[in-house]
């Protein structure tokens, strides 16, 4: 029992440390974005803090989605490359400032991501609305991730690293 007890806190730490780079790769990634660092700081903040899990969670899933859609390979990069982009620049964020400005820079970045599957997959007209569903139901595995993180951090005796402390603060 301790023994299994040990392991899960490894992996729970091993995992920390993980989404610890994965938010700072996704960070340096929005930074990229044309217009994104021109937001104000606050709107950037809220950006990352809302969508990092979720962009993590969807390029999570496309490291095992073997069908083609968001596999590294191909133009399918490029797919991931406007998807990551498309989760953190959304404009229905809570506490944003500019949302209107924030919801431009979205509508070009959705409407290049579908005429971009529209050229790569002209046989599946439907791939664009399933995408934008995968979407909303990411939001709500989001949000279910965060509540139980917020869950073991009541139950459990482990700490959370202190990014991590600061994206879940207040999220949900």
């Amino acid at each position: 029992m301790l023994k299994d007890r040990e392991a899960e806190v490894r992996i729970f730490h091993c995992c920390q440390c993980t989404s610890v780079e994965n938010v700072t790769e996704l960070t340096e990634f929005a930074k990229s974005v044309p217009g994104f660092s021109n937001l104000d700081l606050n709107d950037q903040v809220t950006l990352l803090k809302y969508g990092v899990y979720e962009a993590m969670f969807a390029m999570l899933a496309s490291c095992m989605n073997k069908d083609g859609l968001l596999v590294a390979y191909g133009s399918g990069f490029i797919t991931r490359e406007f998807l990551k982009t498309a989760i953190i620049c959304c404009g229905d964020r809570p506490g944003l400032v500019n949302v209107t400005h924030i919801e431009r820079m979205q509508e070009r970045i959705v409407r290049v991501l579908q005429l971009h599957l529209l050229a790569n997959h002209p046989d599946d007209s439907f791939l664009f609305p399933k995408l934008l569903q995968k979407l909303a139901d990411l939001r709500q595995l989001v949000t279910e991730h965060a509540q139980l993180i917020q869950e073991i951090k009541k139950t459990e005796d482990t700490s959370l690293h202190p990014l991590l402390q600061e994206i879940y603060r207040d999220m949900y």
